[in-house]
C-alpha cells in the first residue's frame, strides 16, 4: 500500500507524520499527507503493470523558517533514489493559517510504483547489441533488449533497442538482410539532460562505428539521431533515437529441407470449375 511506503520514507523524520489532518489531541509542528488520486501511468510505451499514486504534502508550524526546513528535508528523502518507484516534486504554495497563525507548505508528489521485470536472454541482434554496449556507457548495465524491460526502468540514461522493420531481396543464391536497428538512449529531463544524452551518444557510436561488424556478419552503419520526449505523470525525459542500417546476406533454406506438400494427406484434383478442390485422404478414426 501506498500508505505504507509514506511512512517509511517520512516516518523517521523528528517531525510527525499524519494522514489527513494533525489530530485534535495533538499539536504543530506537524506533517500531514492526503491520497488525492490514483493513475495508470503511461509515457506511450508503459511502463507494463505499473500504477501511480497523486499525494498532497502539507507542513504544519508555528515559524515559517522551520516549516521551510521541513520541507528541504522531505525533498531530500523524496529526490533520492527509490528501487522500484519514479518519483516527481512539486512546490503548492505556503499559506498561513487565519485561526492557528500556523504556517503551511504544501507539495504535490506523484509515486508511480513500477512492475519488476527481469528480461528473457534474446539470442537475436538485439541480445547481440545489448552485450556490445553493456557497461560500455553511461547507461552502464541499463541496456534493454525488450519493450518491457526498457519501459519499466527506474535508472537513467537507460537504452532501449529494437528492431523497426526488416527488408529482404532475394537473389539466386542467398537473401540481403537490411535491419531498421533503433536505439533509445532515456534520462529524466534536467538542465543536464541534454549533455548527458550526448556523451551517451558518443559512446555508442564508439561500440557501433561503420568498421564493425556484428558476429562478422553484418555491417552497421548509423543514419539518423533523433529526439523525442515523454512522461510518465508529472516526470519527464528527454530522449535521442539512434537509428542505424544493419546489412547481412544469409544462404536460402535449402530446398531438401522444405516440407513437401504432396505428403500432408491431401490430394489435389483440378476439373472444369476453375477453382481448385481437395480430398482429405486421411481417416477420420
Amino acid at each position: 500500500m501506498i500508505e505504507a511506503t509514506i511512512s517509511s520514507w517520512l516516518g523517521g523524520l523528528s517531525t510527525p507524520l499524519y494522514p489527513l489532518a494533525i489530530p485534535e489531541d495533538k499539536e504543530a509542528p506537524g506533517i500531514v499527507y492526503r491520497i488525492e488520486s490514483e493513475f495508470t501511468p503511461d509515457d506511450g510505451n508503459a511502463p507494463f503493470g505499473a500504477y501511480g499514486h497523486r499525494i498532497r504534502l502539507s507542513v504544519w508550524h508555528p515559524s515559517y523558517k522551520s516549516a521551510s526546513q521541513i520541507v528541504g528535508e522531505i525533498r531530500t528523502i523524496l529526490n533520492i533514489k527509490h528501487s522500484g518507484f519514479l518519483v516527481s516534486v512539486e512546490d503548492r504554495g505556503d499559506y498561513q493559517d487565519a485561526d492557528t497563525s500556523l504556517y503551511g507548505i504544501v507539495l504535490d508528489v506523484e509515486i508511480t510504483t513500477l512492475k519488476p521485470v527481469i528480461e528473457a536472454q534474446q539470442i537475436d541482434i538485439r541480445g547481440a547489441v545489448k552485450a556490445l554496449l553493456l557497461n560500455r556507457t553511461a547507461a552502464n548495465g541499463d541496456v534493454y533488449a525488450t519493450r518491457i524491460g526498457f519501459a519499466n526502468s527506474d535508472n537513467f540514461p537507460s537504452i532501449g533497442i529494437s528492431i523497426q522493420s526488416v527488408d529482404i531481396v532475394t537473389g539466386n543464391a542467398d537473401q540481403e538482410i537490411t535491419v531498421d536497428l533503433v536505439l533509445d538512449i532515456k534520462t529524466i529531463s534536467s538542465i543536464d539532460s541534454e549533455n548527458q544524452l550526448e556523451q551517451s551518444i558518443k559512446q555508442v557510436e564508439y561500440v557501433l562505428h561503420p568498421d564493425f561488424k556484428l558476429a562478422d556478419i553484418a555491417r552497421i552503419n548509423l543514419k539518423r539521431i533523433a529526439t523525442s520526449y515523454s512522461s510518465v505523470g508529472r516526470l519527464h525525459y528527454e530522449h535521442r533515437l539512434m537509428t542505424f542500417d544493419l546489412d547481412y546476406f544469409r544462404a536460402i533454406p535449402d530446398i531438401e529441407n522444405v516440407p513437401d506438400l504432396n505428403l500432408s494427406g491431401i490430394q489435389w484434383n483440378i476439373d472444369s470449375d476453375p477453382e481448385p478442390e481437395a480430398e482429405d485422404l486421411l481417416p477420420i478414426s
